[in-house]
Formats: structure tokens, sequence, C-alpha cells
């Protein structure tokens, strides 16, 4: 769970690096498919009258339960399917145009169509586009980025910091660093702060570099285990069985 006054300001990546599970499943999409009961299990409520005319009576039976079973489909919130969070309109040679950034409304429209087809259609309904992601890889990817995700926050907070006073500083002079405007002392202040704005930025750099690199690692490792390691088993595995076989000749 996040904040979502956060979310307007939180850059992707700031989010996903402090971003924590609380360890229990969140429904954003719960199905409920049974025979459902009526609320009002002693009959319909009462109609409510308009004025001097009498209360409309009911043109159907009342039911207390559901003759066939039924689907529901219940969303944690519906503000997913408005404008700011699921289009971006854009200005083109003075028309309006209307650019979906997410699969947002996709997910509406196909709640509908799931809902609107009978049980027959439902069963062999397109899954649409299909993937099998190397979960294990992907497990192994993320346990590389956690190793420096650490390190990677104290670099930028201390960038950030390091920004900060300089920033400070610059304002206090007017918001130049001009050497010939500037005393001795200021000037070297500047120039220690730059060194060591350079500095973190070098490491920082240094930091995502090995992490893309024990990536590529490991995926050159899985690359040669499936290219190599599994043919030379079922080569050594043809042998042991040829050899059994010759010898029982």
């Amino acid at each position: 769970l996040a904040d979502a006054f956060m979310l307007r300001f939180m850059q992707p990546q700031q989010m996903a690096r402090e971003l924590k599970s609380s360890g229990q499943p969140q429904a954003l999409v719960a199905l409920y498919r049974d025979t459902f009961t009526s609320a009002f299990p002693d009959g319909p409520p009462p109609a409510p009258s308009q004025g001097d005319q009498p209360a409309p009576t009911p043109t159907l039976p009342h039911l207390k339960q559901a003759k066939e079973p039924n689907t529901i489909l219940v969303f944690a919130d519906v503000d997913f399917l408005s404008d700011g969070y699921s289009v971006q309109r854009l200005s083109f040679l003075g028309q309006e145009l209307i650019q979906p950034t997410n699969d947002n409304l996709n997910l509406g429209l196909g709640a509908i169509e799931f809902l609107s087809g009978n049980d027959a259609l439902r069963s062999i309904r397109s899954r649409g586009r299909f993937q099998r992601p190397f979960t294990r890889l992907i497990a192994l990817q993320q346990q590389a980025q956690l190793r420096y995700q650490e390190e990677e926050q104290a670099l930028q907070a201390s960038l950030q910091e390091v920004q900060g006073k300089l920033d400070q500083l610059l304002q206090g002079t007017g918001g130049s660093d001009q050497d010939v405007l500037l005393p001795p002392e200021i000037q070297d202040e500047i120039k220690q702060f730059r060194e060591e704005e350079r500095q973190t930025r070098r490491k920082l750099r240094e930091v995502r570099k090995i992490l893309r690199q024990d990536i590529e690692q490991l995926g050159n490792r899985l690359l040669l285990l499936n290219l190599i390691a599994v043919p030379l088993l079922v080569g050594l595995a043809g042998v042991v069985i040829y050899r059994r076989r010759t010898r029982r000749r």
C-alpha cells in the first residue's frame, strides 16, 4: 500500500525503491459467483410515493433467492476509469487527441465483455497476450538489485544534501558562482561542494554499473547453462545408455 497523495509527486523509480510489501494479499478486483439471496427476505421494500400519486406496484414477483447463479465483479476503486488516470489529452493542429496511457480502459471493457457473455463463451474466451516470464531469473535480478539498493539510496541522499547546501550557498551570494564576484573563502566552499557532487555522482554511476554487470553476468551464466550444460547432460546420458546396451549384448 502507498499513500495516494505521494503518488502525485513521487517518481516511479523512487516509488519502486521505497515501496515495501505488507505481506498480505490485496484484492483489486473480486469476482463473486453464487446463487444470491435477496436483501429483503420478508418481501419487497415499500416504494416511495411521488407526491399525490400512489406508489407504483412492482411488475415482477419478489424473489427471496435467485433462480440461477450470477456473477458480480467488485472493484476496489473506480477512479482508474477517469481521464486523469487512464488517458492523456493532446492538442494537435487545433484538435484534441486522446491517447491511452495504460490498460485501464481495456480492463473496464474486458470486465463488461466478461459479464455480458454467457457461460459457454467465457470458458473459450481468448486470453489475449500470453507471457511466460522467467520467474527464477526475475527473482535473481531482484535479489541483485536489493543488494545495491541501500547503497544507492545513501548516495542519492548524500547527493541531495550536497545539492541543497550548494543551492543555499549560491542563494546567499546572489545565485552566481563567478570567481570575480565572490570572496576566496566562498569560492573554496563552492569548489568543495562541486567536487563532492562529482564524486557522489561518480559513485552512483559505479553502483548502477555494477548492478547492470551482475544482471548481465547472471543472464550469461543462465545462457551458458542452457546452451552447454543441458546438451552435455543429454549427451552423457546417451553415452551411459549406449554402454549399458553394448554390455548386455
